[in-house]
């Protein structure tokens, strides 16, 4: 089933293949959208047949951010490029949400007791357990809420769970140590995870937060590198050897919520929004994605109800005002399409095509 052409931007320059021909490894945000901008207008006026075609902006993880600024920038100066919506998975949408959604998360799947929770919520959270009175920060705290913290994040961060998906075993410990994936862990996308993660939930660094990497990805270094594939992607010209995460990137961040720019588009009329999550991703929860959709401050227009792929339940789904769907994809995790195929080809086949859930 064919339902869309998709356009794959790797942004920003100095990941993947892109690179910036002045040389500088040096970005932000702004730039980044600028950029993905720029690339999308000259993309139609290379291919001016698809000018006209519904168009919409979709990513995952820190595409949370990527996303709605492109839109935006879409949004404010068109060029006859026909905008009809945007979808983020597993986005990195609110850094303050997700933060605490980690925690929570955390607790509500087992992944320490009790006692530890009692500790952190009763020097944490102001007298009531809620996202809005907890503050989980460490640089924020006295020891008492900073120590039980600490223990709390290690065990989710640190211990060799799967970030990106509770329920798949982190096992490339049981591979061959020659592994690329094992010898150099700073190169997978897993590492990066951990590091804006330490910087999303106030941390600092640590051998204990980063080292773990639970994915061989040397199959895709390999793949991404042969002279043919190169060849047929038609990027002879990119300086850089492959890899998975960009160890040369110097990325800021100048953005911790994507709230107002959301905001804008939903109000803009005409865009419809897709605010997707697997539920088992420990990266950026589903949780902290439902409480940044409720944040946006639009009213419901539908019960929070399961939707199905065939006579099986596939996750639940949520409508609000402004065209904006919250959806979650049971058993997935930060890479939907990759833990659950079907469903993510159901889902977005229903977005695009206003089809209930």
């Amino acid at each position: 089933m064919q339902i869309a052409n998709v356009i794959f931007l790797e942004a920003p320059a100095g990941v993947g293949y892109s690179y910036d021909p002045s040389g500088s490894n040096s970005t932000d945000d702004y730039n980044a959208t600028e950029d993905n901008y720029r690339a999308v207008l000259e993309f139609f006026d290379n291919f001016p047949q698809f000018r006209q075609n519904d168009f919409y902006v979709t990513g995952e993880s820190y595409a949370g951010v990527f996303v709605p600024l492109l839109a935006q920038r879409l949004l404010d100066q068109p060029h006859g490029i026909n905008l009809k919506g945007y979808a983020i998975g597993n986005g990195a949408v609110d850094f303050e949400l997700h933060g605490k959604a980690i925690m929570f998360f955390g607790y509500y799947h087992g992944l320490f007791g009790d006692d530890l929770w009692n500790e952190v919520t009763s020097n944490c959270c102001n007298g009531t357990v809620s996202k809005e009175t907890c503050d989980f920060a460490w640089y924020t705290h006295d020891p008492a809420c900073v120590d039980p913290v600490n223990i709390a994040y290690e065990i989710i961060l640190g211990r060799g769970l799967n970030l990106y998906n509770l329920y798949v075993p982190c096992d490339i410990k049981t591979l061959p140590r020659e592994l690329l994936s094992r010898r150099h862990p700073e190169i997978t996308s897993q590492y990066a995870t951990l590091q804006l993660l330490t910087k999303m939930l106030g941390l600092q660094t640590s051998d204990t937060v980063v080292d773990h990497n639970c994915y061989n990805q040397d199959n895709l270094l390999l793949y991404y590198n042969r002279r043919d594939v190169i060849e047929a992607l038609h990027v002879e010209q990119s300086p850089h050897v492959w890899v998975p995460c960009s160890t040369i990137l110097n990325f800021t961040q100048q953005h911790t919520t994507m709230r107002e720019v959301v905001q804008q588009l939903a109000e803009s009329g005409h865009l419809k929004g897709l605010i997707y999550h697997g539920d088992v991703d420990m990266a950026c929860p589903f949780q902290g994605g439902e409480w940044f959709t409720r944040s946006l401050g639009y009213e419901t227009t539908s019960q929070y109800k399961m939707w199905h792929v065939g006579p099986i339940i596939a996750g639940f789904v949520q409508t609000f005002a402004n065209n904006i769907t919250f959806v979650t994809v049971k058993g997935a995790g930060h890479m939907v399409p990759m833990d659950k195929a079907q469903e993510s080809l159901v889902m977005i086949s229903n977005f695009l095509s206003n089809r209930p859930f």
